[in-house]
């Protein structure tokens, strides 16, 4: 009997050596593992065992880390602040992606050797990818998948036996952008404000999705092209069937840089994108064209081109884009900037207080007949009391103006805060392309 307890007491102690030894060794992979998928209680075990394998795959093929810090449901007061106590706590010297959300902010960053790679435009869609999943793990999930689809599309994949990111994609000095990002020979690689070119390689009118017959094709353009000349700021209509995975925003401001819109040492112009296939219409400006065209202004087009639009009268809203550009420009050169509305000429004043005078002598002539015809029965009398009706009343009345208080408060008017260009540019919210310039603009659907 003693025998037996023994052995079941050596099974025992084997059993719970074993579990630590298993416990131990999970440890020792989630302290060692370069890939890291930080879980707070949302995902099964058996989606971080997904969700890390994914992540420790791209580590592996291209020697990049990347890593999802949740933070929601604690007090953050910046999303940044976390990020980079994250990246010193972990000392990491390799490249990397972290993408951070805590309740009411979310962050993406990179390591500087591959802020080529990581845009704003890319990191948007890193994000949108991440909100659509409808649960956390779909989120992740769609994450690690679009960051993979941009590693496959632009990284080289690690040679043999070069699997540790440590000593594969030390792309944290500048020139490991070079070896790591497919940009062709690595003396020839451009940053991609390099790539802008210093002439226009396009014409202003671009109709890639066939919307304009020929004839309306010239006339367009050369409607666009005396303006722009006139006004020395580049107006561009560009049409598509695709967005080719792009933003609106993105595509345009990218259409706009690399065929090298824009005029004078500003670039300064204006592009109307005009997308089929998603609906999608989108203004980019840049330089000038960003006071010309603040966010008041979104009503205005809408109402003159993006109402064209919906009812597929593509020639006329073009048109009425055009017209309305030169309008805009000419009013933000005379220190006017549009401020949603336009305020009558003096022609039109003249023409309009004409048509009143004519229109008001004419009524008032054939109101003074009408009246005359109703007094043929009046007699002129001697005195006012004869015109009296019988049982007639009449007393007098007086009126006494005891005192008067008057209170002013003063009426404020945004168009007064000034009219400089430099002071109304404010009004026109900006956003950095991927080329890194900043542009202005706004857009919607139709």
């Amino acid at each position: 009997m003693k025998k037996k307890k023994n052995i079941l007491s050596l099974l025992l102690c084997l059993v719970l050596a074993a579990g630590m030894f298993a416990v131990s060794a999970g440890n020792v992979r989630a302290d060692t593992q370069s890939a890291y998928i930080e879980r707070n209680g949302v995902v099964t075990d058996s989606g971080m065992e997904t969700l890390d394998g994914m992540a420790q795959s791209m580590q592996a093929a291209y020697g990049v880390s990347v890593y999802f810090l949740n933070r929601e449901g604690q007090e953050v007061d910046s999303i940044v602040d976390v990020t980079d106590h994250f990246i010193e706590e972990k000392q990491l010297t390799g490249g990397y992606v972290i993408f951070a959300i805590s309740d009411t902010q979310w962050y993406i960053t990179s390591s500087k050797g591959l802020e080529p790679l990581i845009t704003s435009e890319q990191k948007e869609l890193l994000w949108n990818a991440y909100d659509e999943g409808s649960t956390y793990y779909d989120g992740i999930y769609n994450y690690l998948e679009q960051t993979e689809k941009l590693f496959v599309d632009n990284l080289t994949p690690a040679g043999a036996g070069q699997t540790d990111a440590q000593t594969n994609a030390q792309t944290g000095e500048q020139g490991d952008a070079q070896t790591n990002v497919q940009t062709g020979e690595q003396s020839n690689a451009q940053t991609p404000a390099q790539m802008i070119p210093e002439e226009r390689q396009l014409p202003r009118l671009v109709d890639d999705a066939d919307l304009l017959s020929d004839s309306e094709e010239q006339e367009l353009l050369a409607k666009l092209d005396e303006i722009s000349e006139r006004q020395q700021m580049d107006v561009a209509v560009v049409t598509v069937d695709s967005l080719e995975g792009k933003t609106p925003e993105a595509y345009a401001d990218d259409f706009y840089d690399y065929n090298g819109y824009g005029m004078g040492e500003g670039d300064d112009g204006v592009l109307l994108l005009v997308a089929m296939g998603s609906r999608d219409w989108q203004l980019s400006t840049y330089g000038y064209g960003i006071t010309a065209f603040p966010d008041k202004s979104r009503e205005y087009i809408e109402r003159k081109v993006v109402s064209r639009l919906s009812e597929a009268e593509y020639y006329q809203a073009f048109d009425n884009f055009a017209t309305a550009s030169d309008k805009m420009i000419s009013a933000a050169k005379a220190g006017k900037p549009f401020a949603g509305y336009f305020m009558p000429t003096t022609t039109d004043f003249m023409a309009g207080g004409l048509l009143g005078v004519i229109l008001g002598a004419i009524v008032s002539l054939i109101s003074a007949v009408r009246t005359k015809r109703t007094f043929k029965t009046v007699r002129k009398q001697n005195t006012a009391f004869a015109y009296l009706s019988g049982g007639s009343d009449l007393r007098i009345h007086t009126d006494h103006f005891r005192s008067k208080n008057v209170t002013k408060e003063p009426i404020h008017d945004d168009r007064d805060s000034g009219s400089s260009s430099s002071s109304y540019r404010s009004s026109s919210t900006t956003h950095t392309s991927s080329s890194g310039r900043t542009h202005g603009g706004y857009g919607g659907k139709f």
